[in-house]
């Protein structure tokens, strides 16, 4: 847009510079009466002659009154233009954009729209996760909002700290960096930690070698794509029912079945309720398939109604999504 702008622009102040010296080198005007005597000659206007005009004076302005239609003319197709593309839509947008993702806490940041990173942002998209996507191909952007239109964006470099910033990562609480490069996902993983030290760092790795230097970079977790993937080929051949049950559980669209997890909050009036007193499957129609224990972080699977809930014990929970939103607000507010 910038681009486009910017050069009727500089044609634009070149006419007005040149009109406004023709007037004080012809003329011998000073370069108030020259500069207002070149706007109304180029608007058109018609306010008349400041001073009387001499005889190269006139054929000055006639010149200029040329170029001065061939501006208003190079506006006027410009700003069409950019309305007939819907160009002026797509700015609109945008700043109700960047308005929403400068008010964005507790958000997720993906880095990167590789196979990896479009399958968060598609996950994230069917759970109504608070999201922003760092992309630094527009193309690869556009591409992907075929199938998936609706969703917060910034065209940028993910290493670069001003990016990470704009995307809100001082109040954000995931970065995942799912970058084609280690290198790449190593300056994230650096960039963002320096700037938020408390924030949890999700990232990728292509080759071994490179996990252990994203861990003492700061990377809570790293995976690799590759062995997951080598992995799920090899459970498919041993165990396919299996792979297709946690297909289901995990992945499947919306208003299905889905395993999702959610932590007990400091101020949840079930502290130290104990989970038949909590009354949260009933309340909820959720089946609780284990609690990771805070203290311990150990699991306990398929707990009995006399486990005790303590602060910030994770629940692992099988239901569908609007059922898991109410337990959020359920374990929060007793209600």
């Amino acid at each position: 847009m910038f681009k486009k702008i910017l050069p009727i622009a500089l044609v634009a102040f070149f006419i007005i510079a040149a009109g406004t010296a023709g007037y004080m080198v012809i003329e011998k005007w000073n370069l108030l009466d020259s500069l207002f005597m070149t706007s109304i000659t180029l608007s058109s206007i018609g306010y008349g002659e400041v001073h009387p005009l001499s005889v190269q004076g006139k054929i000055f302005t006639m010149v200029l009154i040329v170029f001065g239609f061939s501006i208003v003319a190079g506006i006027v197709g410009f700003f069409t233009s950019l309305i007939l593309k819907g160009e002026v839509g797509n700015i609109i947008r945008r700043q109700k954009m960047n308005d929403a993702i400068k008010k964005m806490e507790g958000h997720h940041i993906v880095c990167g729209l590789s196979p990896v990173g479009e399958a968060i942002v598609e996950e994230f998209v069917k759970t109504r996760q608070n999201f922003v996507v760092v992309e630094k191909d527009e193309n690869n952007v556009e591409k992907f909002k075929r199938s998936c239109p609706e969703f917060n964006y910034i065209i940028g470099d993910a290493s670069s700290d001003n990016v990470l910033i704009e995307a809100g990562v001082e109040k954000a609480k995931t970065v995942l960096s799912c970058l084609n490069n280690d290198s790449m996902n190593l300056y994230v993983v650096i960039s963002a930690k320096s700037i938020n030290p408390k924030i949890k760092i999700v990232t990728a790795a292509v080759e071994d070698e490179a996990a252990a230097k994203m861990k003492c970079a700061g990377a809570d977790y790293v995976v690799s794509p590759q062995k997951i993937g080598g992995l799920r080929m090899a459970s498919t051949a041993l165990r396919p029912n299996v792979v297709s049950f946690l297909d289901i559980m995990l992945r499947e669209s919306e208003g299905e079945w889905r395993i999702e997890e959610t932590a007990i909050p400091p101020k949840s009036p079930f502290i130290n309720y104990t989970l038949a007193k909590s009354q949260i499957s009933k309340n909820t129609g959720l089946v609780i398939i284990a609690i990771r224990k805070a203290k311990t972080g150990r699991f306990m699977y398929n707990p009995d109604a006399s486990t005790t809930l303590e602060e910030n014990d994770d629940i692992l929970v099988l239901g569908n999504q609007e059922k898991i939103e109410r337990l959020v607000k359920y374990i929060s507010e007793g209600k």
